[in-house]
């Protein structure tokens, strides 16, 4: 079953970049910024973890698992720096 849920999470991903591409004729570029900065918003507000606790490998192969990383790296290191002081 985790299968089908990577699978039709990471095909939702790209299905929606897919249509934005072709209904707002954006260019590839601005779709993966695009996607990059709706995965650092998502996990800002802790909704990207439970995706990938749903989906698992769905949700982080797409690009906007890059915005999660590089998100959730930067909280976490300022919550790591918060408790030294």
């Amino acid at each position: 079953m985790v299968i089908l849920y990577a699978f039709l999470v990471g095909g939702l991903i790209c299905a929606i970049a897919q249509i934005i591409m072709d209904k707002f004729k954006i260019m590839p570029i601005y779709v993966t910024c695009l996607l990059v900065v709706i995965g650092a918003l998502l996990d800002f507000f802790s909704i990207y973890d439970k995706l990938v606790e749903f989906a698992h490998m769905g949700a982080m192969i797409p690009i906007s698992s890059f915005g999660h990383a590089i998100c959730h790296g930067a909280v976490s290191y300022t919550h790591l720096r918060a408790h030294e002081t």
